[in-house]
């Protein structure tokens, strides 16, 4: 092989290189440009901080909106989850946003549709769900796509009760952190990693297949194990 084919072949892998980053950079800014219901993950993956995120997530849930619960799986005693690890942990945080609105039919229909209903909506739940991003490979009109999973992506909904007003809550006053210790304290493993949920009642912490089960209130108080 002569200098003139190594240097071809050299200059012939920059420019793929090249060609594959910005195929992939438009993928990513077209996903977050087109599609306002995904986004990146706030953080590191590997040490992805639930309550240390909120602000971030809370941002992307929308205008308005205000925290119902969030509800975090595989939880590492410092706090954190690995959104990478095999074992697939992932968060559901719940918000609400207090809305009015009333949805007319847009076309003459006989009674009995139910799109014929007039429907005041008085309520938005949106819902977040963060878990490890990749690739999906869906079929579309028999032929194999491929779609990025961001990683991040919230599912909104409109109500015409009002169920959440009275189960709104501001940030969490204890980190997931400061959850795993007071359950260390009760003889929890420290080797473990736990499910641990935050709402108006306080926090539940479990570590499946385990007897430690907890319930704290906001203050970090014990109320009862099982």
């Amino acid at each position: 092989m002569n200098e003139n084919t190594r240097t071809n072949i050299f200059i012939g892998s920059i420019i793929a290189a090249v060609i594959v980053f910005i195929m992939l950079l438009v993928g990513i800014v077209h996903y977050k440009i087109f599609d306002p219901n995904a986004g990146m993950i706030p953080g590191k993956l590997n040490a992805f901080d639930p309550v240390k995120s909120l602000p971030e997530v809370q941002n992307f849930a929308g205008k308005d909106s205000i925290l119902i619960s969030i509800s975090a799986s595989y939880v590492k005693p410092d706090g954190t989850m690995d959104l990478e690890a095999k074992y697939l942990p992932q968060v559901t945080y719940i918000f609400y946003r207090p809305i009015h609105e009333v949805h007319k039919p847009e076309r003459d229909l006989p009674a009995g549709i139910i799109e014929n209903k007039i429907v005041t909506y008085n309520a938005e739940t949106i819902i977040v769900f963060i878990r490890k991003p990749g690739y999906s490979h869906p079929t579309v009109n028999g032929e194999e796509t491929t779609e990025r999973d961001t990683g991040m992506t919230k599912h909104c909904s409109k109500e015409a009760k009002d169920v959440y007003k009275d189960r709104t809550v501001k940030g969490p006053p204890l980190s997931f952190k400061q959850i795993w210790e007071l359950a260390i304290k009760n003889d929890a493993p420290q080797d473990a990693v736990a499910f641990i949920t935050y709402d108006i009642s306080g926090y539940k912490f479990s570590i499946l297949y385990t007897p430690y089960n907890f319930k704290f209130d906001l203050n970090g108080d014990l109320i009862n194990s099982k």
